[in-house]
């Protein structure tokens, strides 16, 4: 057995500090835990338990709306999804209309949902890749005329509803256990398993990371495109039944808020818009961190207006520091 000598104890301490600083998902958990430590000291029955399951299942819902930016973001070449909000909006009409508040029409309601949200997917790849169009404008565009298509098949009046057994997934409990916790987790251990453990998960990480290299190793960039958005699109189409399944009745603009959480809980978790790397874990953390916010702000009654001021101040100063941070790693 080996000791480390008491001299090369201090540099090894500072070295491990220093580690852990560098890590993004380290520095996300102890805010994590710093807010839940304010919160509990300024809100009173913020830390008992049925506080802290709400907020685990309203931290899942971002959770599951982020999964598919969490692929576009790991895909690089400024890989973004700006249309994930509009998709939700979308299925949640569509969902709400097929279902009409009947579980026998829950399955159909489901794949057309999902399917329309992978078709809308595969339109903003067929944009990126041959029309050579940005993700950041092609999927903004391709918001616009989504909100526009739901408002042209509701007439502008949503009609319908999620259903009893939908509900019961999205804000039912299971033992005491929030359904929608259950859901996310599984959906998340999904999601994980695509990237960690599949021949597409590799290969988007090293077209992320190097794109030139995956040219190399002639991995086919385009599929991975493709696939990307498309996964991305139907992932927005299920977290938009998830939506329809917690609120059980469809709004025009019920998945708008999460375009802006969604590229947030991906930022916020530690995951580079550089590409290349990251988890579904790092997704995880980002959604919580900003659901333990909004839950310590609704508490304080800070209104709607100032609650997204500062959310907007929170993403562009984690942008900020992972900046600053890169060019001191360049350097």
């Amino acid at each position: 057995m080996s000791y480390v000598d008491k001299a090369d104890r201090p540099a090894l301490l500072r070295s491990t500090a220093t580690a852990l600083l560098r890590s993004n998902f380290a520095v996300g958990a102890a805010i994590m835990v710093l807010l839940l430590i304010v919160g509990g000291m300024m809100i009173p029955g913020f830390l008992m338990p049925r506080n802290l399951l709400a907020i685990g299942a309203l931290g899942m819902l971002v959770t599951i709306a982020a999964l598919g930016q969490t692929f576009v973001v790991i895909s690089g070449d400024g890989g973004i999804d700006l249309s994930v909000g509009a998709i939700m909006s979308f299925s949640t009409v569509l969902g709400a209309m097929i279902i009409s508040g009947q579980d026998q029409y829950l399955l159909p309601g489901v794949i057309a949902a999902c399917l329309a949200g992978a078709a809308l997917g595969f339109v903003n790849a067929l944009g990126i890749w041959y029309l050579r169009i940005p993700a950041l404008i092609m999927t903004l565009g391709l918001a616009g005329i989504v909100a526009g298509l739901s408002i042209v098949i509701t007439h502008g009046q949503p009609s319908g509803s999620s259903g009893p057994f939908l509900a019961f997934l999205a804000s039912g409990t299971l033992l005491g256990v929030p359904m929608l916790i259950i859901v996310g987790v599984l959906a998340a251990i999904g999601a994980e398993f695509v990237l960690q453990r599949t021949g597409f998960g590799r290969m988007l990480f090293l077209v992320g990371a190097n794109p030139p290299a995956a040219d190399v190793a002639r991995i086919p960039r385009n599929l991975i495109v493709f696939a990307t958005y498309t996964l991305s699109g139907a992932l927005s189409g299920f977290a938009g039944l998830m939506l329809l399944g917690y609120t059980q009745t469809p709004y025009l603009k019920g998945g708008e808020d999460y375009m802006l959480s969604s590229i947030a809980a991906v930022v916020v978790g530690g995951i580079s818009l550089k590409g290349g790397q990251g988890s579904v874990g790092n997704t995880i953390l980002g959604a919580f961190v900003l659901t333990v916010i909004g839950s310590i702000l609704v508490g304080l009654h800070v209104a709607q207006g100032g609650r997204e001021i500062i959310d907007g101040i929170i993403l562009l100063c984690v942008l900020a520091l992972y900046a600053v941070r890169g060019r001191r790693q360049v350097r």
